[in-house]
């Protein structure tokens, strides 16, 4: 596998984070919004709301780092299908749970 191909995935991930806060941030409607892809795109960032009562700047910085951390466990394995698959749940699960249990403030 060619250097490019095998960091392919990481070299997505850094192009797409910039689309996906800004997809997040206005759907915030920076910070009135509904915050629906917010849940989606950055769950964990999300879930931690429900212990601190708002979106702090650590997991500001989780969020962001979310998408190249994909990326980078992609390009480092070796068989992305599977760990592809596992990310997808993971993260799927963790949108749904985001969704359904998220506080009023982030309604």
């Amino acid at each position: 596998m060619s250097f490019l191909q095998k960091w392919k995935p990481l070299v997505i991930s850094l192009i797409a984070t910039p689309f996906f806060l800004l997809a997040g941030f206005a759907s915030g409607g920076f910070g009135h919004g509904d915050y629906f892809w917010v849940k989606i795109l950055f769950p964990y960032t999300m879930l931690s709301t429900i212990f601190f009562h708002s979106i702090t700047t650590f997991f500001i910085v989780i969020g962001s780092a979310q998408y190249p951390v994909y990326g980078i466990i992609l390009s480092i394995v070796n068989d992305r299908k599977f760990v592809g698959i596992l990310i997808s749940a993971i993260h799927v699960a963790l949108a749904v749970l985001s969704v359904f249990l998220i506080g009023e403030g982030f309604s």
